[in-house]
């Protein structure tokens, strides 16, 4: 599915999208080995070095000219390769466990499901796999899951496992073995099969459109909860935005 979206443009560079948003998501990346994108790349990477405190996924949009900027003045922007964005409703999809995110369509034509896992960060309070997502996650521990605190897991993630785990794990600790050594599909497994379905939208928010990307898409205060609400019931107002009428 890649490379024949990749031949249709042609395009050089493809990256996946969020599901209700005008954002993009660099958790999912096809370069394609040209002169275009090797000068493009390098000037991405150039200007992150000098540039450490900003974010790999905002510098990479404003390198593509989308919808995010890093600089109060224009870029110097070398050539852009034609790109153009992954599917984010039905292939190439992201869980609901940030705003603007979820999926819509038929388990059967999800290519690939972006985990969010972030455990280079674990015990950096940034880490969306570990600390997040057993958290807030929609993902319960099955047959073949993990335990909340891995072996010789120690600190305050153990202390405050509340059970659930991570995407990574529930996905990779099955188990059916069939699921690894064949080709069968992964969505037939009911633990997996359940995570999947849990983040699956009836309609698709407009809310986020036009608005900044990243953690600052909102005011709080404009959510439909009451003040002083808790962090469940903001997570589950941000999870309902699917669920709203379009606009």
């Amino acid at each position: 599915a890649i490379v024949e979206h990749a031949q249709r443009g042609p395009f050089d560079i493809l990256i996946s999208g969020s599901f209700e948003a005008d954002c993009i998501c660099n958790g999912l990346v096809y370069f394609r080995a040209t002169e275009v994108v090797r000068t493009w790349l390098l000037g991405v990477l150039v200007w992150m070095y000098n540039h450490p405190y900003e974010h790999d996924q905002k510098t990479f949009s404003a390198f593509l000219n989308y919808t995010e900027t890093v600089s109060r003045e224009p870029l110097d922007l070398p050539e852009i390769p034609p790109w153009d964005t992954l599917d984010p409703i039905n292939q190439f999809v992201t869980p609901d466990t940030f705003e603007g995110n979820g999926w819509s369509g038929n388990l059967e034509d999800i290519v690939i499901y972006h985990f969010l896992n972030g455990e280079s960060d674990t015990g950096s309070d940034l880490d969306p796999s570990g600390t997040w997502m057993r958290d807030h996650g929609h993902f319960e521990p099955g047959s073949g899951g993990p335990p909340p605190c891995r072996p010789g897991e120690k600190g305050d993630n153990c202390a405050k496992a509340t059970g659930k785990v991570s995407l990574m794990d529930l996905f990779y600790t099955q188990d059916d073995d069939e699921l690894y050594e064949t080709a069968k599909p992964a969505h037939e497994n009911a633990d997996i099969r359940r995570a999947l379905l849990s983040a699956r939208k009836d309609t698709r928010s407009t809310h986020l459109l036009g608005k900044q990307c990243g953690p600052l898409v909102g005011v709080l205060d404009q959510l439909p909860v009451k003040s002083g609400a808790s962090k469940e019931e903001l997570l589950r107002a941000a999870r309902e935005g699917g669920k709203r009428s379009r606009a």
